[in-house]
């Protein structure tokens, strides 16, 4: 008995700490989660800002030295057009699932990030825009074009402000996309400019990308990030911080359940087996407990009530034996009292009796002495 209500005590502990703590754990576990998606969010956002910042600034140097050097662009010159345009340090990769074509990419941890300068009026077919990026372009033309009736407002364009941050798809595929406004600086006019003024190898190969002056937009750079990947890692790493965390429950509330069974268990089964046996009778019991905590003081309590109602059973056992003494002395004077009383009634019989017959014996001599009456006046 004692072993089935530790069981039932341990299991009732157990089952509430357990739900409890599980349900805490999921709880922190993802509100992690999510806090681990935000700041993944944010440090791709600033990677994103970094790379594509970088990008401007490294096509931006490579055409002022172009410019500076007066580098004359010719046939055998003509892939100086792609190094002004790229950075040397990437590979080219042309969409998510191509390689060897006249896009950029760069790695985010496990992530290929690719990147693409997207034109509404491209020379390059591989910076055609694709529709959300012909999308956000209009918008960045819009905005611009807003800034144009202000001189002065349109010398103040921060891109930096205007680039935009989504979380979006392409091809099924869930992506994040950054694309930052490319303006025309002074040196990019030299190919961008008026379309006379340019270079006989670029009036010759090219037909659009003409006509631009220094601040104007010329298009964007838009940057892929592939999500699904880094939020398959953030949800595999949630399942394993779960799986981690319920396994390390388990091995604790083993340990809790060990540990109740032995301090709490236990001591609480010997208590309620004793009171079992004080209910049948057995006023001698006494439970043993040497630890000085809750549990010895309830101990502690049951051994004193115990020994109270011992106490109290022996003061009424006592009263009981006095009380039935004065009842057998009563007892017995009653019978002492019944028979004086059985023989007060036989004097008083007796008595009646004999005044009875003393009262016979009056009346006939009350009779002998009318008849000597009349015989005495018969005789006159």
């Amino acid at each position: 008995m004692t072993n089935q209500l530790a069981k039932r005590f341990d299991r009732k502990i157990v089952l509430i700490v357990g739900v409890v703590v599980t349900t805490v754990l999921i709880l922190l576990s993802a509100i992690y989660h999510f806090r681990q998606s935000g700041l993944l969010k944010s440090e791709m956002q600033g990677y994103a800002q970094l790379i594509a910042s970088k990008l401007q600034s490294t096509w931006a140097y490579n055409a002022q030295v172009f410019v500076d050097n007066k580098v004359e662009l010719t046939s055998q010159t003509a892939e100086l057009i792609n190094l002004i345009h790229n950075n040397p340090q990437l590979y080219r990769t042309d969409s998510l699932s191509q390689a060897k074509s006249e896009g950029l990419t760069e790695s985010f941890g496990d992530v290929q990030v690719h990147i693409k300068q997207a034109s509404l009026n491209f020379r390059n077919p591989n910076n055609r825009p694709d529709d959300y990026e012909e999308g956000v372009l209009k918008k960045f033309e819009e905005e611009f074009a807003r800034n144009r009736q202000d001189e002065g407002k349109r010398q103040l364009i921060d891109p930096a402000k205007m680039a935009i941050w989504d979380e979006t798809s392409l091809n099924g595929e869930h992506v994040y996309r950054y694309m930052l406004p490319i303006l025309v600086q002074n040196a990019c006019l030299h190919c961008h400019g008026d379309r006379n003024n340019a270079p006989q190898l670029v009036r010759e190969n090219y037909v659009s990308g003409f006509g631009y002056s220094e601040g104007d937009l010329i298009g964007a750079v838009s940057l892929i990030i592939p999500a699904g990947p880094l939020k398959a890692e953030l949800f595999s790493d949630l399942i394993i911080t779960v799986v981690l965390g319920v396994f390390a429950i388990g091995l604790s509330m083993s340990v809790i359940m060990f540990y109740l069974k032995r301090s709490v268990g236990l001591p609480i089964g010997q208590v309620v087996n004793s009171a079992r046996r004080v209910s049948q009778g057995n006023l001698s019991e006494k439970v043993t407990y040497e630890q000085d905590d809750e549990i010895g003081d309830l101990v502690g309590a049951f051994n004193d009530m115990v020994g109270m109602v011992r106490d109290s059973v022996r003061d009424i056992m006592d009263l009981t034996l006095r009380l039935n003494q004065v009842s057998l002395d009563i007892s017995n004077t009653s019978s002492g009292v019944l028979n004086n009383a059985e023989n007060q009634a036989y004097a008083v019989q007796k008595a009646v009796q004999s005044v009875t017959k003393i009262g016979g014996a009056m009346d006939q001599i009350a009779d002998d002495m009318q008849g000597l009456t009349i015989n005495v006046r018969e005789t006159r």
